[in-house]
Formats: C-alpha cells, sequence, structure tokens
C-alpha cells in the first residue's frame, strides 16, 4: 500500500455581482502528514484553513466596496 506523505486542498468560491460580473476568490493548502496524523482529520484542517481564508477575502472585499 501506497505511504501518503501529503495532502492537499483547494477551495473556490465564486460569488455573482450582477451586470455580468463575477468575482472568484480561492485559497489552498498543502499539508505534510506525519506518523501518528489522522488523514480524515488532516483534510478537515486544511478545508477549515482554507474556507476561513475564503471568508476574510469576501469581508475584505464587501468592505472595500463600503467605503467607495
Amino acid at each position: 500500500m501506497a505511504k501518503v506523505k501529503s495532502i492537499s486542498v483547494e477551495v473556490t468560491f465564486t460569488k455573482n455581482l450582477g451586470n455580468y460580473e463575477s468575482l472568484k476568490l480561492g485559497a489552498s493548502a498543502e499539508l505534510e502528514i506525519e506518523k501518528d496524523d489522522s488523514l480524515s482529520a488532516m483534510y478537515e484542517q486544511a478545508y477549515d484553513m482554507c474556507s476561513t481564508e475564503i471568508m476574510t477575502q469576501l469581508d475584505n472585499f464587501e468592505n472595500s466596496r463600503k467605503k467607495k
């Protein structure tokens, strides 16, 4: 059986801005697997990291639009 050394997760989110415009946000993480790590827990951790980054990017975008 193959040994897993790392996992990679990528999350993208596309927001429709109306008027045929959209905003596409993305985040990715690559985690190195240690001896006692659970793969499912590592995937969950990577997904949570990426999702949090997407939400931060979306908040920053929406806040910058409010300032205009």
